[in-house]
């Protein structure tokens, strides 16, 4: 599988990269086509349709009346279509339309934390009226959040990293240079840089998280084109032109750009700098007129999938393999100019929680994962809560609960986690230049670095912990559910009698070591907690508590007993 690095600033000013846990497994689930259908033709508007690799099939789920699709993304299970003048939301599960937006000179979408950022170009009735070449919307409902002001023209690739955006600004069709501007996020333009003439048709912009690659697409009429690399950290960039025509980029996968070049698809390395392959996917027919009108990598199976065109009669999907072997087809109209794959990873789910804590109508998941090499590394909590909470809120409540877990924290950051169920965790912060990181997403497939314990955690969220040394910082893997105690059964704590059970008002518990009772409700939630003498005889007052089924936690030095108690 694939590492994913990224690179972000901590708080000790130490630049860090981390990656995607390779104890999570991705599959190929879909592949979604944007066809622009014959422009000029108002009754062939752009429709969008879903190839299912396992059964071949082809499912068409979207029409937009409009008649050229400019880009088309994929973000967890939804997929953004910008055709002309307008973005459209669909949900790639169900297939349904749940958003759209009327904006005019739409060009590339970027996805990230909830937010849609559009670049915007000239079309046939000149630059956007507004001037303005960047805006930024909610992903939910497609709401305008910002604009970018004081770009200086066309807009095409857009990377965020951290809290920063990157675009690509190309300007318009007499553009001799390229420019590359940045910008922070509050949606303030810091900087226009000038690539120069080397990097003239500045298009699609990737990211390794240290830098930030162009690909620069060839003027019409020219026999060359380049990349450009531009390095987060410094800012300083370079320029690399080489004799191959240059269209579009394709994908970035480890230190391989693939792009279009001389009219198939070939590779560049981004450590030489230099083209590796010119063709990896054969020229379709330039001479007779027939492109590639967009290609996607599939970086788990080694597969291009591309779409070919005359852009007025004909399309259709081509699948190649690593040596430009035709491996089959999908359905693909004419102009499918956009085409996108949907990963999955099989992931850790609701309904796989076994222990719930907290009370509410909302839900989040917290996770935890040593990267210790003890299965499972990763485990994780389901958490109830009204409104919204925190991650210390979070894990100060399942500490309480789940008496295997052990804390140390201070001033919003972890220090220690410890963890004992018939096997032991221990992540004891600086062991082996070893710390706790902390991480905000929706599933195991999309984690960010967030500010630490006190990050807002809403309904649905997920909250993660990963012991690592940074060198890459490793996000949690997919977890395993943490057993509810109810099933903790323990030699260590003999000959213990509660009674009577049902009770009235008070129950009686007679045993030898135990220290220390707790009472939680059915969700977790202590209610009671008192230190015993060790031996004997205790007499405990719960006639505070209402009717109902509650778990008796009795703790030894080292183990815990478990039973269920009813209050009629």
């Amino acid at each position: 599988m694939k590492k994913n690095y990224i690179l972000r600033a901590m708080t000790l000013s130490v630049a860090v990269v981390f990656a995607l846990n390779l104890n999570a497994q991705f599959y190929t689930n879909q592949l979604i086509v944007g066809n622009g259908g014959i422009y000029g033709d108002p009754s062939d508007h752009v429709t969008v349709s879903a190839y299912n690799p396992d059964g071949q099939t082809t499912t068409s789920f979207g029409d937009i009346q409009r008649e050229s699709i400019q880009d088309l993304i994929i973000h967890g299970n939804y997929a953004y279509v910008a055709a002309e003048d307008s973005i459209v939301k669909f949900n790639i599960d169900t297939y349904e339309k749940v958003a759209a937006v009327y904006e005019s000179n739409l060009n590339q979408l970027f996805c990230k934390n909830g937010l849609l950022y559009v670049s915007r170009r000239s079309d046939i009735n000149g630059p956007p009226a507004d001037g303005v070449y960047l805006k930024v919307f909610n992903a939910g409902d497609l709401a305008l959040v910002g604009s970018v002001n004081g770009i200086s023209g066309d807009a095409n690739g857009i990377v965020v990293e951290s809290d920063t955006v990157y675009l690509a600004v190309s300007g318009d069709w007499q553009a001799t240079e390229g420019k590359f501007a940045v910008i922070d996020n509050s949606f303030n333009l810091v900087r226009e840089m000038d690539f120069g003439a080397d990097a003239v048709g500045i298009f699609d912009l990737y990211s390794d998280g240290n830098n930030i690659y162009s690909v620069n697409r060839s003027p019409y009429g020219s026999m060359s084109g380049s990349v450009s690399t531009y390095s987060i950290w410094t800012t300083l960039f370079t320029t690399t032109v080489f004799d191959n025509v240059v269209g579009k980029g394709v994908a970035k996968s480890n230190n391989a750009l693939y792009l279009m070049l001389d009219n198939g698809i070939g590779s560049y390395d981004l450590g030489t700098n230099e083209v590796l392959e010119t063709s990896i996917v054969p020229d379709p027919g330039s001479s007779d007129f027939i492109y590639i009108a967009d290609a996607a990598f599939d970086y788990l199976n080694q597969l291009f999938y591309v779409t070919l065109t005359d852009y007025f009669s004909m399309g259709e999907g081509k699948i190649y393999d690593m040596e430009g072997t035709e491996t089959g087809t999908f359905d693909a109209e004419v102009s499918a100019e956009a085409v996108a794959l949907d990963f999955r990873i099989n992931d850790f789910a609701w309904e796989d929680v076994e222990y719930w804590i907290g009370e509410g109508g909302n839900k989040a998941l917290f996770v935890v994962d040593w990267n210790d090499g003890t299965e499972p590394e990763s485990i994780a909590w389901g958490f109830r809560f009204e409104g919204e909470t925190t991650g210390e809120e979070m894990l100060t409540a399942i500490a309480e609960a789940d008496d295997r877990l052990t804390i140390n924290m201070a001033g919003g950051f972890l220090n220690d986690i410890i963890y004992s169920n018939g096997y032991a965790h221990e992540g004891i912060g600086g062991t082996n230049g070893f710390y706790w990181a902390t991480y905000s997403g929706i599933n195991s497939g999309n984690w960010s670095m967030n500010a630490g314990l006190s990050t807002s955690v809403s309904n649905g969220d997920w909250f993660g912990c990963s012991f690592t040394d940074f060198d890459p910082a490793i996000v949690p893997g997919v977890p395993v559910a943490v057993s509810n105690p109810l099933g903790v059964q323990v030699s260590e704590v003999p000959a213990i009698h509660v009674f009577p059970n049902p009770f009235n008002d008070k129950i009686q518990i007679e045993a030898q070591n135990i220290s220390e009772v707790k009472v939680l409700n059915m969700n977790g939630k202590l209610l009671y907690q008192n230190k015993l003498n060790g031996w004997g005889s205790s007499r405990i007052d719960l006639s505070g508590l209402p009717k109902g089924m509650y778990i008796l936690q009795m703790i030894s030095e080292k183990e815990m007993k478990v039973e269920r108690i009813i209050k009629q």
